[in-house]
């Protein structure tokens, strides 16, 4: 299943396969003219910014954003919020008018300011004009859509950088990331933009940082092998799966040779109401794939089966012991959504929260739904909450305690048996304030 191309994409199989089609839409939106118009933006100093003050900065790079993305008359108040009330660069705020609320910290930097003001005006591109479906708040098309209008050079760069200050004698320094794409991303977008445009070795290119000019290159080299080899990408094929799409027809995509189109046509067939045994038989097969993403996805789809299928049932048995750990963590979660047991996998599970790689959460959240049958987890959980509570992050820790108190009976007489005692008395006052 799935054919070789001369070159290796870049990014994963969902990354491409979502961007492409994000891209598509944004493309189908505002006009293939107007991409292929557009002016690329290669450094802030081709905006008309006033840096005189933070409310000057504000206004000026409001409206070159405006400009830049045809939204001129968008009725829409900036406010600059000067505490922490809210946690992210800018917030865009639905109202009439509606109102994008500033952080001061980040009209200390140009561009931040300017990457945060067009993600913001982006949303209001999608939701000023009552469209609130949920589609239209996905942030990562609310992040692609300035790349479409020329500024995605200045959101490579503000992907992520690093900051540096002076305290007394010392040097400090961390590093800042913005937006929900990561350079790689950006720049495989930007090789699609590329592609909309008809530019194969645009100038601009060279003006990207490193990460996200090497993914263009890679990415516009795939492009060209593919299209030699026959094949398409879903950004601009003919036809792709969508929701008027037969399950016949979203069945022959998910049997061809490229794992985009088939892991888009998994998409699309997760929104209809029942599988027949065709259906069945091509996602079993699905997940002999050596796919790392079109696997669990069609693990998932068959933990939606409505009639218990025993061939399922084996197969989810044996993934469940895949050494792909986002395939494992699939089979598991489907056995438990169709009442397979797992108490033979509690091992498995505990193992699998030691993996970098690993969805920590998930497996979590996992071992937690399983109630009195995680217990044997316990020591696990009780090794983890440790470390969270050391490592001061309390967002994990809350969540491990979730998860012990759904496995224990006792979880306080848990933390005092299985928890060195350095760490008791803290673990046991979380426990306390979280009754």
């Amino acid at each position: 299943m799935f054919g070789l191309f001369g070159s290796k994409p870049p990014l994963t199989t969902r990354q491409r396969a979502e961007l492409e089609l994000l891209m598509r839409r944004i493309v189908q939106r505002i006009g293939e003219s107007t991409v292929q118009e557009t002016e690329m933006v290669c450094e802030l100093g081709q905006l008309s910014l006033d840096l005189a003050d933070e409310e000057s900065l504000l206004l000026s790079a409001a409206a070159e954003v405006r400009r830049r993305m045809q939204l001129t008359d968008a009725n829409v108040q900036l406010k600059i919020v000067r505490d922490d009330s809210i946690d992210a660069a800018a917030v865009y705020m639905l109202g009439d008018p509606a109102t994008i609320l500033v952080g001061d910290a980040t009209l200390q930097d140009p561009l931040r300011s300017v990457v945060a003001l067009a993600h913001e005006y982006s949303h209001h591109l999608l939701l000023g004009n009552g469209e609130t479906t949920r589609s239209n708040s996905d942030e990562r098309l609310t992040d692609l859509i300035p790349i479409c209008f020329g500024l995605g050079i200045l959101q490579s760069h503000a992907s992520s950088y690093f900051l540096s200050w002076t305290v007394g004698e010392s040097n400090a320094f961390a590093a800042s990331k913005m937006g929900y794409l990561n350079a790689e991303e950006i720049g495989y977008a930007l090789a699609l933009l590329a592609r909309c445009r008809g530019e194969t070795a645009p100038d601009w290119m060279r003006r990207l940082r490193d990460d996200s000019r090497v993914t263009m290159k890679r990415a516009q080299r795939y492009f060209r092998d593919h299209q030699r080899s026959g094949g398409q990408i879903l950004f601009d094929a003919g036809q792709i799966p969508d929701l008027p799409s037969s399950q016949g027809k979203l069945l022959n995509w998910i049997q061809g040779d490229d794992p985009t189109f088939a892991l888009a046509a998994m998409w699309r067939l997760a929104g209809m109401d029942s599988f027949d045994t065709a259906t069945i038989d091509v996602l079993l097969a699905a997940t002999e794939s050596s796919d790392r993403d079109v696997v669990p996805m069609a693990i998932t789809l068959l933990a939606g089966t409505e009639h218990h299928d025993q061939r399922v049932v084996v197969q989810l048995t044996a993934l469940m012991g895949d050494r792909r750990p986002g395939v494992a963590i699939a089979a598991m979660r489907a056995a438990y959504a169709l009442g397979i047991d797992l108490s033979d996998h509690i091992g498995e599970m505990t193992a699998l929260l030691d993996d970098p790689s690993v969805d920590f959460a998930a497996v979590v959240q996992l071992i937690g739904q399983l109630e009195e049958q995680g217990q044997r987890a316990d020591a696990a959980i009780c090794k983890h909450l440790a470390r969270s509570i050391r490592n001061l992050e309390d967002e994990k820790t809350d969540m491990l305690l979730r998860c012990l108190r759904s496995i224990c009976t006792d979880p306080a007489a848990t933390i005092t048996k299985l928890m060195p005692q350095m760490d008791q008395e803290e673990a046991l006052r979380w426990l306390q304030r979280r009754h």
